[in-house]
Formats: C-alpha cells, sequence, structure tokens
C-alpha cells in the first residue's frame, strides 16, 4: 500500500542543514538522486499530496535513506523552485515509526541542524544532549576566539 505523506514548513528546505542532518543523526543524503523507494504502485487509497500527480511519485530531486527503513524520503521541487519532502508512510516502510507522528523527528532533526550551522558560522561553541523527554538540547557559549554577535 502506498500513503504518500507531505512534511509541511513556512520556509523552503536548505540542502546544508538537510546534508548535516543526515550527518547527524546518521542517515545517507543522496543528492541529485533522482528517484526514492516507496510501495512502487499507487493504490489510490489516500490522497494525493497537492502539487503532485500520479506518474511523479518516486521522482525527485533528492532522496534520504534510513538505515533499518526499506523506503526512503523524496525531496521533489514544486512549482516555485521550493523543496518539498514527500514519504510513504505506511507502515510497510518504516518510516511511519522512525520519523513519528506527521514527521516531527525529521523537522525537529533539521531545526537542531540549522541551528548548529548558525552557531558554527558565529564560532559559537556548542553541545547537544538529549533530554528524559526525547527533546534535544542545545547549549551554546562564546568560545575563546570570541565568536559574537548575540
Amino acid at each position: 500500500m502506498s500513503h504518500l505523506t507531505p512534511l509541511k514548513r513556512n520556509e523552503d528546505w536548505a540542502i546544508a542543514p538537510l546534508k548535516r542532518m543526515c550527518e547527524m543523526k546518521g542517515w545517507i543524503f543522496h543528492e541529485n538522486k533522482g528517484t526514492h523507494k516507496w510501495f512502487g504502485r499507487w493504490v489510490g487509497d489516500s490522497p494525493l499530496p497537492p502539487g503532485l500527480a500520479v506518474e511523479q511519485i518516486g521522482f525527485c530531486k533528492h532522496a534520504i535513506e534510513i538505515p533499518g527503513c526499506s523506503y526512503e524520503i523524496g525531496f521533489y521541487l514544486d512549482s516555485k523552485g521550493k523543496h518539498q519532502i514527500f514519504y510513504d508512510s505506511w507502515h510497510s516502510g518504516g518510516l511511519d515509526v522512525t520519523l513519528g507522528e506527521d514527521g516531527h523527528v525529521l523537522t525537529d532533526a533539521y531545526d537542531v541542524a540549522k541551528t548548529v550551522i548558525w552557531a558554527e558560522e558565529k564560532s559559537y561553541d556548542w553541545t547537544l544532549e538529549i533530554m528524559e523527554t526525547g527533546a534535544t538540547k542545545i547549549t551554546m557559549a562564546v568560545n575563546e576566539w570570541g565568536g559574537g554577535g548575540w
């Protein structure tokens, strides 16, 4: 079965944080891969994501492979040139459990990677800590070179 799920953001998905997120999570970013793994056949039992035609499913710009999952996350370019993320959330592909409800594991990891990149650009020292709740705590400090901008 196929159930394509979009991950929505108010901003475009930038490539640098996606790559960094994959490094941090142990996932594999496939730049310009052209396809992503999914069920392989649209069965029509759920709505298509907005802006995606049946013949486009599985053909994407970039993909993320998550070890232990048989399906992959696909990055499609929309009509405005922005990256849109779709993945097959049917349970047999493993992404539904790995990414959590509404893909929050991916969106949270993306935000952490984006923040880490920002901290490094400012020359801040940073550490990550996973809290008991599963949330990620980022601690930043001005380093010995005086990384600043606060």
